[in-house]
């Protein structure tokens, strides 16, 4: 038994992560937090932003798959929050991945589903999934690493929300976002 605490305790350094606590009065999201000792100068590091849960790993399309709390569309502010759980995410895993953004769980089996098992979705199922997958990160064909917001809302439903009209300003791209990494 001792040995097996201690092999856990060592994996546990070894991946720089803690336990998921849950910190959410309203909701079952989590907060992830994390410690660094690179150094003794180094503070330790907790993560304070939106509440969000890693709800799937590695998929052929994405190294996480995220589930975070219905965003409000009428507001970009989401786009910080996810900006912050990307930097998190850096911080406790590792800076080069690609995450898919949801805040609707349905939407993320549904996605899931197509494009991991192949499952046909009707329209009705496919629309849920497009306005519910509220960014996608990682590194585009050409190797530029990019956030981008609602880009599978239609366009012509695009000037129905605040934030899928503004997510769509090709200049709020942040086109070479890095995460903040250590």
């Amino acid at each position: 038994m001792k040995k097996l605490l201690i092999l856990f305790s060592t994996f546990s350094i070894i991946l720089g992560c803690s336990e998921p606590k849950d910190t959410s009065n309203q909701s079952n999201l989590t907060t992830f937090t994390s410690s660094s000792s690179m150094s003794n100068k180094a503070q330790a590091y907790a993560y304070t932003g939106r509440k969000y849960k890693i709800i799937k790993g590695k998929t052929s399309y994405s190294d996480y798959e995220i589930l975070i709390d219905p965003v409000d569309l009428n507001s970009t502010e989401y786009k910080k929050d996810i900006q912050g759980i990307i930097d998190d995410v850096a911080h406790s895993y590792k800076s080069d991945f690609t995450a898919y953004f949801y805040d609707d769980p349905k939407a993320a089996d549904l996605n899931y589903a197509d494009l991991e098992l192949g499952k046909q979705l009707t329209k009705t199922e496919n629309d849920l999934v497009n306005n519910h997958i509220v960014a996608i990160f990682g590194k585009d064909v050409d190797g530029t690493v990019r956030v981008n917001y609602f880009e599978n809302v239609p366009e012509e439903k695009r000037n129905k929300h605040k934030a899928w009209k503004e997510a769509f300003d090709e200049s709020e791209f942040n086109s070479g976002y890095k995460p903040n990494a250590r």
